[in-house]
């Protein structure tokens, strides 16, 4: 995992406002954020980054092609990769380093979540609670 950013009390404040206005947030009332919870937005806002790089390189339509299914057989993928690095101790891969799979991951599950969303089929299960 990438190394935290997270610094004085003024840098927490700096990230929270910069992350907020990006996503059209009133800032205030944030001083209270942990160390951890300013490294899970920062890390959310590289994610948003990732996303729209992707979007730069690959195309807005290009995740939507074939809906939810589609995007799922990404996670796999990633998923995959991951699984084999953390349980199978296999070496990780040239092409592309253990944060990159994370980040991916994270986009491709906000995508799935999307494509559900918009597709009436999934309506009803995406309402009901698992357990």
């Amino acid at each position: 995992m990438a190394k935290s950013k997270v610094g004085s009390p003024a840098k927490v404040r700096q990230v929270a406002d910069k992350l907020n206005k990006s996503l059209g947030l009133d800032s205030a009332g944030y001083d209270h954020l942990s160390a951890e919870d300013v490294e899970f937005r920062q890390i959310i806002e590289e994610v948003v980054d990732t996303k729209l790089d992707g979007t730069k390189r690959y195309g807005e339509e290009g995740w939507m092609t074939l809906g939810a299914k589609d995007v799922f057989v990404d996670i796999n993928r990633k998923y995959t990769r991951l699984r084999s690095v953390l349980w199978d101790d296999k070496p990780i891969p040239s092409s592309e380093g253990i944060t990159d799979t994370c980040m991916d991951l994270a986009v491709y599950a906000v995508l799935v979540l999307m494509a559900m969303r918009r597709d009436e089929r999934y309506k009803d299960i995406m309402e009901k609670k698992i357990g």
